[in-house]
């Protein structure tokens, strides 16, 4: 796997390991996804270490399990998040930025990972069939399948996104300041 480093004409990066610890970061997104919500959660994750840009010699890295990169290199680290849940009955952004929060906490915080994405969409549960029958068109928002226009049916709940924020004062409070709805 190798891809064009843009900006850098004439050199080329290596994505093994950006796939490479990518994997095992993505099952431990999973399996918490999982434990916190009690069911499997479709997500999207992508997992980011540009050595080249740190100025990190690629042979220094190269054989470092995930665990191991994470501890050595977390300030270096980006991830980006996003999945979606069915909701059923009444949506408490409480106790849904309580989840979050444990999740956060758990993967990323508790790692002193400091830069990360996260996007977190809520649709109703009667949705469920129809969203994964239409998944593309719904992650792209095409063919009637955007935020407004499935807000308007009652099929998009609400959503939550964290890009650069500070979450170490007040945290529940802090996320529940994101939601859109």
């Amino acid at each position: 796997m190798v891809r064009w480093q843009i900006g850098d004409p004439g050199v080329f990066d290596d994505g093994y390991i950006h796939a490479k610890w990518r994997e095992p970061a993505q099952e431990e997104f999973n399996r918490l996804l999982k434990e916190i919500y009690g069911e499997n959660i479709t997500s999207l994750y992508g997992f980011n270490f540009n050595s080249k840009y740190h100025k990190i010699d690629f042979n220094d890295v190269k054989d470092l399990s995930y665990e191991d990169v994470v501890k050595k290199y977390a300030d270096k680290i980006y991830i980006d998040m996003k999945y979606y849940v069915f909701v059923e009955g009444e949506f408490n952004k409480r106790e849904e930025a309580e989840k979050v929060y444990s999740l956060l906490k758990q993967h990323v915080l508790g790692r002193e990972i400091v830069s990360f994405g996260l996007v977190v969409n809520y649709m109703a549960s009667d949705f469920k069939k129809e969203f994964y029958d239409n998944f593309v068109d719904v992650r792209y928002g095409r063919n009637g399948y955007d935020d407004e226009t499935l807000y308007n049916k009652g099929k998009f709940i609400n959503t939550m996104g964290l890009v650069g924020v500070d979450l170490k004062d007040d945290y529940i409070n802090d996320i529940i300041n994101e939601f859109e709805y």
